[in-house]
Protein backbone atom coordinates (compact mmCIF):
# COMPACT_ATOMS: atom_id res chain seq x y z
CA UNK A 1 0.00 0.00 0.00
CA UNK A 2 2.97 2.37 0.30
CA UNK A 3 3.90 4.73 -2.52
CA UNK A 4 7.24 3.65 -3.98
CA UNK A 5 8.97 6.54 -5.75
CA UNK A 6 12.62 5.48 -5.68
CA UNK A 7 12.45 2.53 -8.06
CA UNK A 8 16.04 1.37 -7.69
CA UNK A 9 15.66 0.96 -3.92
CA UNK A 10 12.06 -0.27 -3.84
CA UNK A 11 13.17 -3.44 -2.07
CA UNK A 12 13.86 -1.32 1.02
CA UNK A 13 10.13 -0.65 1.26
CA UNK A 14 8.83 -4.18 0.85
CA UNK A 15 11.59 -6.71 1.59
CA UNK A 16 10.19 -7.43 5.06
CA UNK A 17 6.69 -8.17 3.75
CA UNK A 18 5.92 -11.85 4.37
CA UNK A 19 4.00 -12.36 1.11
CA UNK A 20 6.49 -10.65 -1.20
CA UNK A 21 8.05 -13.32 -3.42
CA UNK A 22 9.90 -11.07 -5.85
CA UNK A 23 10.08 -7.88 -7.89
CA UNK A 24 8.49 -7.52 -11.32
CA UNK A 25 11.05 -5.34 -13.08
CA UNK A 26 10.27 -5.58 -16.79
CA UNK A 27 7.77 -7.17 -19.16
CA UNK A 28 9.08 -8.05 -22.61
CA UNK A 29 12.39 -6.17 -22.77
CA UNK A 30 13.99 -5.58 -26.15
CA UNK A 31 17.50 -6.87 -26.72
CA UNK A 32 18.78 -3.28 -26.57
CA UNK A 33 17.33 -2.87 -23.07
CA UNK A 34 18.86 -6.04 -21.63
CA UNK A 35 22.24 -4.72 -20.48
CA UNK A 36 20.75 -1.95 -18.35
CA UNK A 37 17.99 -4.28 -17.15
CA UNK A 38 20.53 -6.88 -16.01
CA UNK A 39 22.26 -4.20 -13.92
CA UNK A 40 18.92 -3.28 -12.33
CA UNK A 41 18.14 -6.93 -11.60
CA UNK A 42 21.58 -7.38 -10.05
CA UNK A 43 21.00 -4.40 -7.78
CA UNK A 44 17.72 -5.89 -6.55
CA UNK A 45 19.33 -9.29 -5.95
CA UNK A 46 22.13 -7.66 -3.98
CA UNK A 47 19.64 -5.62 -1.96
CA UNK A 48 17.31 -8.58 -1.31
CA UNK A 49 18.94 -11.94 -2.24
CA UNK A 50 16.03 -13.96 -0.84
CA UNK A 51 13.60 -12.97 -3.63
CA UNK A 52 13.57 -13.12 -7.39
CA UNK A 53 13.93 -10.28 -9.83
CA UNK A 54 11.17 -11.10 -12.33
CA UNK A 55 11.54 -10.40 -16.05
CA UNK A 56 9.28 -11.81 -18.77
CA UNK A 57 10.82 -12.29 -22.23
CA UNK A 58 9.22 -11.63 -25.62
CA UNK A 59 7.98 -14.38 -27.96
CA UNK A 60 9.68 -14.64 -31.35
CA UNK A 61 6.83 -12.83 -33.11
CA UNK A 62 7.96 -9.61 -31.41
CA UNK A 63 10.14 -9.12 -34.53
CA UNK A 64 13.81 -8.62 -35.33
CA UNK A 65 13.98 -5.04 -34.07
CA UNK A 66 12.96 -6.09 -30.58
CA UNK A 67 14.91 -9.36 -30.62
CA UNK A 68 18.18 -7.97 -32.03
CA UNK A 69 18.72 -11.14 -34.08
CA UNK A 70 17.21 -14.61 -33.96
CA UNK A 71 14.99 -15.71 -31.11
CA UNK A 72 17.76 -17.99 -29.85
CA UNK A 73 20.15 -14.99 -29.87
CA UNK A 74 17.66 -13.00 -27.81
CA UNK A 75 16.96 -15.72 -25.23
CA UNK A 76 20.64 -16.69 -24.96
CA UNK A 77 21.61 -13.07 -24.33
CA UNK A 78 19.35 -12.89 -21.27
CA UNK A 79 20.63 -16.25 -20.04
CA UNK A 80 24.20 -14.97 -20.30
CA UNK A 81 23.51 -11.56 -18.78
CA UNK A 82 21.34 -12.67 -15.89
CA UNK A 83 19.57 -16.04 -15.95
CA UNK A 84 22.56 -18.34 -15.52
CA UNK A 85 23.92 -16.16 -12.69
CA UNK A 86 20.74 -16.59 -10.64
CA UNK A 87 19.36 -20.05 -11.49
CA UNK A 88 16.97 -19.86 -8.53
CA UNK A 89 15.01 -17.11 -10.31
CA UNK A 90 12.38 -17.94 -12.92
CA UNK A 91 13.39 -17.79 -16.60
CA UNK A 92 10.04 -16.54 -17.97
CA UNK A 93 8.55 -15.87 -21.40
CA UNK A 94 5.15 -15.59 -23.07
CA UNK A 95 3.76 -16.87 -26.36
CA UNK A 96 0.04 -17.04 -27.10
CA UNK A 97 -0.81 -19.82 -29.60
CA UNK A 98 -4.51 -19.49 -30.52
CA UNK A 99 -5.01 -16.90 -33.25
CA UNK A 100 -7.77 -16.08 -35.72
CA UNK A 101 -5.59 -17.28 -38.60
CA UNK A 102 -3.94 -20.42 -37.13
CA UNK A 103 -5.23 -23.14 -34.83
CA UNK A 104 -1.79 -23.09 -33.17
CA UNK A 105 0.64 -20.34 -34.11
CA UNK A 106 3.36 -21.83 -36.33
CA UNK A 107 6.22 -20.58 -34.14
CA UNK A 108 4.76 -21.79 -30.82
CA UNK A 109 6.71 -25.02 -30.45
CA UNK A 110 9.85 -23.50 -31.92
CA UNK A 111 9.83 -20.88 -29.16
CA UNK A 112 9.17 -23.51 -26.49
CA UNK A 113 12.11 -25.52 -27.80
CA UNK A 114 14.43 -22.50 -27.67
CA UNK A 115 13.39 -21.70 -24.10
CA UNK A 116 13.79 -25.34 -23.03
CA UNK A 117 17.14 -25.82 -24.77
CA UNK A 118 18.78 -22.54 -23.70
CA UNK A 119 17.63 -23.02 -20.10
CA UNK A 120 18.79 -26.65 -20.05
CA UNK A 121 22.23 -25.80 -21.42
CA UNK A 122 22.74 -22.86 -19.03
CA UNK A 123 22.41 -24.67 -15.72
CA UNK A 124 18.94 -26.24 -16.13
CA UNK A 125 17.26 -22.95 -15.29
CA UNK A 126 13.74 -22.89 -13.83
CA UNK A 127 11.51 -21.96 -16.75
CA UNK A 128 8.09 -20.34 -16.60
CA UNK A 129 5.44 -19.14 -19.01
CA UNK A 130 1.89 -17.93 -19.59
CA UNK A 131 -1.14 -19.86 -20.78
CA UNK A 132 -3.77 -18.31 -23.07
CA UNK A 133 -7.12 -18.14 -21.28
CA UNK A 134 -9.06 -15.58 -23.29
CA UNK A 135 -9.34 -13.51 -26.45
CA UNK A 136 -8.17 -10.12 -27.57
CA UNK A 137 -7.28 -8.46 -30.88
CA UNK A 138 -6.52 -11.19 -33.41
CA UNK A 139 -6.72 -13.97 -30.81
CA UNK A 140 -9.26 -16.74 -30.24
CA UNK A 141 -10.84 -17.50 -26.89
CA UNK A 142 -10.00 -21.11 -26.01
CA UNK A 143 -12.48 -23.83 -25.22
CA UNK A 144 -11.92 -25.79 -22.01
CA UNK A 145 -10.03 -28.43 -24.05
CA UNK A 146 -7.81 -25.76 -25.57
CA UNK A 147 -7.19 -24.13 -22.19
CA UNK A 148 -6.00 -27.47 -20.82
CA UNK A 149 -3.91 -27.93 -23.98
CA UNK A 150 -2.28 -24.54 -23.39
CA UNK A 151 -1.33 -25.59 -19.86
CA UNK A 152 -0.13 -29.11 -20.62
CA UNK A 153 1.96 -28.00 -23.61
CA UNK A 154 4.05 -25.83 -21.24
CA UNK A 155 4.45 -28.66 -18.73
CA UNK A 156 5.54 -31.00 -21.52
CA UNK A 157 8.48 -28.69 -22.21
CA UNK A 158 9.51 -28.78 -18.57
CA UNK A 159 8.23 -25.41 -17.40
CA UNK A 160 8.22 -25.14 -13.62
CA UNK A 161 5.97 -22.10 -13.20
CA UNK A 162 2.64 -21.64 -14.97
CA UNK A 163 0.83 -18.30 -14.93
CA UNK A 164 -2.58 -17.89 -16.51
CA UNK A 165 -3.11 -14.95 -18.85
CA UNK A 166 -5.47 -13.97 -17.49
CA UNK A 167 -7.44 -15.47 -14.61
CA UNK A 168 -9.44 -12.28 -14.13
CA UNK A 169 -10.24 -10.37 -17.33
CA UNK A 170 -9.16 -6.72 -17.50
CA UNK A 171 -11.78 -4.06 -18.02
CA UNK A 172 -12.94 -4.28 -21.64
CA UNK A 173 -11.68 -1.48 -23.89
CA UNK A 174 -12.68 -1.77 -27.55
CA UNK A 175 -10.09 -1.57 -30.34
CA UNK A 176 -11.97 1.47 -31.65
CA UNK A 177 -11.11 3.22 -28.39
CA UNK A 178 -7.46 2.17 -28.44
CA UNK A 179 -7.86 -0.97 -26.34
CA UNK A 180 -6.91 -4.60 -26.95
CA UNK A 181 -10.48 -5.90 -26.76
CA UNK A 182 -9.80 -8.30 -23.89
CA UNK A 183 -12.83 -10.03 -22.42
CA UNK A 184 -14.06 -13.08 -20.50
CA UNK A 185 -10.99 -15.02 -19.47
CA UNK A 186 -11.43 -17.52 -16.58
CA UNK A 187 -13.59 -14.86 -14.97
CA UNK A 188 -14.95 -11.69 -16.53
CA UNK A 189 -13.73 -8.26 -15.43
CA UNK A 190 -16.28 -8.19 -12.60
CA UNK A 191 -15.13 -11.55 -11.22
CA UNK A 192 -18.04 -13.61 -12.55
CA UNK A 193 -17.06 -17.20 -13.39
CA UNK A 194 -16.99 -18.24 -17.05
CA UNK A 195 -17.15 -21.74 -18.50
CA UNK A 196 -13.38 -22.08 -17.95
CA UNK A 197 -13.54 -21.60 -14.19
CA UNK A 198 -14.46 -25.11 -13.08
CA UNK A 199 -12.19 -27.09 -15.46
CA UNK A 200 -9.21 -24.82 -14.82
CA UNK A 201 -9.73 -24.92 -11.05
CA UNK A 202 -9.66 -28.72 -11.21
CA UNK A 203 -6.59 -28.73 -13.48
CA UNK A 204 -4.69 -26.37 -11.17
CA UNK A 205 -5.20 -28.76 -8.26
CA UNK A 206 -4.17 -31.75 -10.38
CA UNK A 207 -0.95 -29.99 -11.38
CA UNK A 208 -0.30 -29.09 -7.77
CA UNK A 209 -0.72 -32.75 -6.83
CA UNK A 210 1.88 -33.68 -9.47
CA UNK A 211 4.13 -30.80 -8.42
CA UNK A 212 6.54 -32.92 -6.41
CA UNK A 213 7.36 -34.90 -9.55
CA UNK A 214 7.23 -32.11 -12.12
CA UNK A 215 9.44 -29.74 -10.11
CA UNK A 216 12.18 -32.35 -9.71
CA UNK A 217 12.70 -33.42 -13.32
CA UNK A 218 14.44 -31.70 -16.23
CA UNK A 219 13.18 -32.21 -19.79
CA UNK A 220 16.13 -33.08 -22.03
CA UNK A 221 14.15 -33.55 -25.27
CA UNK A 222 10.57 -32.92 -26.39
CA UNK A 223 9.96 -35.17 -29.40
CA UNK A 224 7.02 -34.68 -31.79
CA UNK A 225 5.37 -37.59 -33.61
CA UNK A 226 3.53 -37.36 -36.95
CA UNK A 227 3.89 -33.83 -38.42
CA UNK A 228 6.80 -32.02 -36.73
CA UNK A 229 6.42 -28.23 -36.38
CA UNK A 230 9.25 -26.08 -37.72
CA UNK A 231 11.96 -25.63 -35.11
CA UNK A 232 10.81 -28.59 -32.98
CA UNK A 233 12.43 -32.02 -32.55
CA UNK A 234 11.03 -35.03 -34.36
CA UNK A 235 10.83 -38.43 -32.69
CA UNK A 236 13.99 -40.45 -33.50
CA UNK A 237 13.31 -43.79 -35.18
CA UNK A 238 15.32 -45.53 -32.45
CA UNK A 239 13.46 -44.01 -29.50
CA UNK A 240 12.23 -46.63 -27.03
CA UNK A 241 8.52 -45.74 -27.48
CA UNK A 242 6.85 -45.32 -30.87
CA UNK A 243 3.26 -44.53 -31.90
CA UNK A 244 1.32 -47.43 -33.37
CA UNK A 245 -0.53 -45.12 -35.76
CA UNK A 246 1.45 -42.96 -38.20
CA UNK A 247 -1.00 -40.08 -37.71
CA UNK A 248 -0.98 -40.15 -33.89
CA UNK A 249 0.10 -36.60 -33.04
CA UNK A 250 1.87 -36.53 -29.69
CA UNK A 251 4.85 -35.12 -27.86
CA UNK A 252 7.02 -37.63 -25.97
CA UNK A 253 9.29 -35.73 -23.59
CA UNK A 254 12.19 -37.55 -22.01
CA UNK A 255 13.10 -36.12 -18.61
CA UNK A 256 15.45 -37.06 -15.78
CA UNK A 257 15.18 -36.78 -12.02
CA UNK A 258 17.47 -34.05 -10.64
CA UNK A 259 18.86 -36.28 -7.88
CA UNK A 260 18.59 -39.93 -8.93
CA UNK A 261 18.71 -39.33 -12.70
CA UNK A 262 15.77 -41.71 -13.13
CA UNK A 263 14.05 -41.39 -16.53
CA UNK A 264 10.50 -40.06 -16.95
CA UNK A 265 8.26 -39.79 -20.01
CA UNK A 266 5.78 -36.93 -20.35
CA UNK A 267 3.21 -37.90 -23.00
CA UNK A 268 1.06 -35.13 -24.47
CA UNK A 269 -1.78 -35.53 -26.97
CA UNK A 270 -1.62 -32.57 -29.38
CA UNK A 271 -5.26 -32.84 -30.49
CA UNK A 272 -7.16 -29.63 -29.66
CA UNK A 273 -10.56 -31.33 -29.51
CA UNK A 274 -12.37 -34.59 -30.24
CA UNK A 275 -12.83 -36.21 -26.86
CA UNK A 276 -11.11 -39.30 -25.46
CA UNK A 277 -9.63 -41.88 -27.81
CA UNK A 278 -7.56 -45.01 -27.27
CA UNK A 279 -3.99 -45.00 -28.57
CA UNK A 280 -1.48 -47.84 -28.73
CA UNK A 281 2.24 -47.34 -28.05
CA UNK A 282 4.96 -49.78 -29.14
CA UNK A 283 8.19 -50.36 -27.20
CA UNK A 284 11.68 -51.39 -28.18
CA UNK A 285 12.34 -54.16 -25.67
CA UNK A 286 16.04 -54.05 -26.57
CA UNK A 287 16.12 -50.81 -24.60
CA UNK A 288 15.60 -52.85 -21.44
CA UNK A 289 12.17 -51.40 -20.64
CA UNK A 290 9.69 -53.85 -19.13
CA UNK A 291 7.26 -51.65 -17.18
CA UNK A 292 6.11 -48.04 -16.73
CA UNK A 293 4.77 -46.42 -13.58
CA UNK A 294 1.97 -43.95 -14.39
CA UNK A 295 1.32 -41.13 -11.92
CA UNK A 296 -2.38 -40.38 -12.36
CA UNK A 297 -3.73 -37.25 -10.63
CA UNK A 298 -7.04 -37.42 -8.81
CA UNK A 299 -10.17 -36.84 -10.90
CA UNK A 300 -11.32 -34.08 -8.58
CA UNK A 301 -14.94 -32.99 -8.54
CA UNK A 302 -15.37 -29.22 -8.57
CA UNK A 303 -17.69 -29.59 -5.56
CA UNK A 304 -15.02 -31.48 -3.60
CA UNK A 305 -11.70 -29.77 -4.30
CA UNK A 306 -8.86 -29.84 -1.76
CA UNK A 307 -8.96 -27.29 1.05
CA UNK A 308 -6.31 -24.60 0.38
CA UNK A 309 -6.02 -23.99 4.13
CA UNK A 310 -5.33 -27.69 4.79
CA UNK A 311 -3.09 -29.20 2.12
CA UNK A 312 -3.29 -32.64 3.71
CA UNK A 313 -6.54 -32.82 1.72
CA UNK A 314 -4.56 -32.59 -1.55
CA UNK A 315 -3.71 -36.27 -1.59
CA UNK A 316 -1.20 -37.94 -3.88
CA UNK A 317 -1.35 -39.24 -7.46
CA UNK A 318 -2.44 -42.81 -8.00
CA UNK A 319 0.47 -45.00 -9.11
CA UNK A 320 -0.43 -47.49 -11.85
CA UNK A 321 2.17 -49.94 -13.16
CA UNK A 322 1.87 -50.94 -16.81
CA UNK A 323 3.53 -54.14 -17.94
CA UNK A 324 4.98 -53.44 -21.40
CA UNK A 325 7.05 -56.63 -21.65
CA UNK A 326 4.76 -57.69 -24.50
CA UNK A 327 6.03 -54.76 -26.54
CA UNK A 328 3.01 -52.45 -26.40
CA UNK A 329 0.27 -50.94 -24.31
CA UNK A 330 -2.97 -49.07 -24.99
CA UNK A 331 -4.23 -46.04 -23.09
CA UNK A 332 -7.06 -43.53 -23.48
CA UNK A 333 -6.06 -39.90 -24.14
Amino acid sequence: GSDVTEFDSAYERVKDYARCIGYHLKDEPSSAQMDALAELCNSFKQGDPSRMAFVNLFPSYAGATNLGGTYRDYVTKWANLYGSKYPEDMFYFDHYPFTQTEDVRSTYFSDLEVIRDVAYKNGKLLTGGFTQMGSWNGMVRPTADMARWSTYSLLTYGLKSISHFCWVAPQYVSPENGGEGMRDFVTDSKGNKTDLYEPMSILNWQIRQLGGILSNIDVKHAYHTAKVPAGAEGLPSGFLMQPDGSGDSFIYSIAYDKVKNEPYLLVFNKALSGGAKEYTFRFDLNSGIRAMRYYKPTDFSYDALPDPTDLTTLGTPEEIVYDVSGGSFTQSF
